[in-house]
């Protein structure tokens, strides 16, 4: 987002169009339930956890009011969820 002095720009960034084919692939929840699935990034696997929003009324420049689902994404190292969580 950036900050200017009439007011905010929101920027969309597109999975679709991300340099890393793991993440310009990657599936959105169609469902309500959350999604957990392990990726590969450069040489690095992420699991994945999405959960689809509830629809919110968005308003568009056009001057249309739409309905969106917002999807909530967290990327975790795998290295991090597999470790014992034995820190001695």
């Amino acid at each position: 987002m950036q900050m200017g002095l009439t007011g905010t720009k929101a920027e969309t960034l597109r999975l679709d169009t991300s340099p890393e084919p793991a993440i310009r692939t990657l599936a959105l929840p169609d469902q309500d339930e959350p999604k957990v699935d392990e990726i590969v990034v450069g040489e690095r696997k992420f699991i994945t956890l999405l959960q689809r929003l509830e629809p919110l009324r968005m308003w568009l420049p056009r001057g249309a009011i739409v309905e969106s689902s917002w999807v909530l994404g967290l990327f975790i190292p795998a290295e991090v969820v597999y470790t014992s969580g034995d820190s001695t």
